[in-house]
């Protein structure tokens, strides 16, 4: 098959949607347009909404999937393009994904976005709380988090706000098995910023024309249109459950009455208002962001020497 790979790796409610976006529109790149199809990620964990205590056997991946099936499923053998990729945000962070892209995909160059991890667990947590997975107020889910990690598999895969966002633990296991040549790291501040920029730094990495497919470069994608459930719901798992249903049912609703993906976006957050609010009418606590701000420096630190860059964008 043509191309180079590429996989935009992650992390998770860190712009790896509006990169992708942004790459789709050169002639050379042929990217997946079904994003985060999560490939590599345990087939019981990707995309499960409902609880599930205890741990996962990491061997059962390795008994149905190869390299034939990941290019058979995730791309067109008759695309013309200098490279090829796919995006699942969740592959960085959840550690049995290294070694499975490794044996399967060892010539893959590796793309990630980080973005300040303070602002990344806040998005996180609201997200969750909006898929159900999450119950508990953001206090009470990053003290929790260890304990619950430890517990279940489900919880450190979809709801690590703290870990996730020390990403140079991640980074130099990554390093270590492709080389820093062969990965290359955006900020999401930077890249907002200088997205004309940042993008044909992307380009240059993947060996493609850096000149051409900037048509799209600082346009916004994958906004958060989380709604979140009424304290009410999420008292205890059952009743996060209930509401969950019952937002789904609107938006099975919203999807049968409107074609148009944007307008279903514009519809939903109406009538959800039934069991549902806005993530945007809600600020972190000052002294919650301080003490993250914090735990996070150390590891800003680090991953500001491994990637020989200040990280300006994330100081206080």
């Amino acid at each position: 098959m043509e191309g180079q790979l590429f996989i935009i790796a992650g992390e998770r409610r860190s712009g790896t949607s509006t990169l992708a976006k942004w790459i789709e529109a050169h002639p050379d790149v042929y990217l997946n347009p079904k994003l985060d199809q999560a490939y590599f990620v345990d087939d019981v964990l990707r995309g499960r909404r409902e609880w599930m205590d205890g741990k996962i056997d990491p061997a059962e991946w390795d008994k149905n999937h190869s390299r034939e099936e990941y290019e058979k499923l995730l791309f067109d053998p008759n695309a013309k393009c200098i490279a090829r990729g796919e995006k699942s945000a969740d592959y960085f962070f959840w550690n049995p994904c290294l070694s499975r892209i490794k044996e399967i995909t060892p010539e893959a160059k590796i793309i990630l976005i980080f973005r300040n991890p303070v602002e990344r667990a806040w998005s996180q947590y609201w997200n969750e709380l909006g898929k159900g997975r999450e119950w508990l107020s953001f206090e009470e889910a990053i003290k929790k988090e260890e304990e619950r990690s430890q517990k279940s598999d489900y919880a450190r895969h979809h709801l690590s706000y703290i870990e996730r966002g020390k990403f140079v633990n991640s980074l130099n296991r990554w390093i270590e098995a492709f080389g820093r040549n062969n990965i290359h790291v955006v900020i999401l501040e930077e890249m907002i910023k200088e997205p004309v920029q940042e993008l044909k730094k992307v380009y240059s990495f993947l060996g493609v024309n850096p000149e051409m497919g900037l048509e799209l470069a600082g346009k916004r994608f994958n906004n958060n249109w989380t709604t979140i459930p009424y304290a009410f719901w999420r008292k205890n798992k059952m009743l996060i459950k209930t509401e969950s249903a019952i937002n789904n049912l609107i938006k099975r609703f919203v999807k049968l009455a409107y074609s148009d993906v944007y307008k279903r976006r514009l519809m939903s957050p109406k009538l959800e208002r039934i069991t549902r609010f806005e993530q945007k009418q809600v600020s972190m606590n000052p002294q919650t962001r301080e003490e993250l701000h914090n735990l996070f420096e150390p590891f800003n630190q680090e991953l500001s020497k491994v990637i020989n860059n200040p990280l300006t964008a994330w100081s206080k």
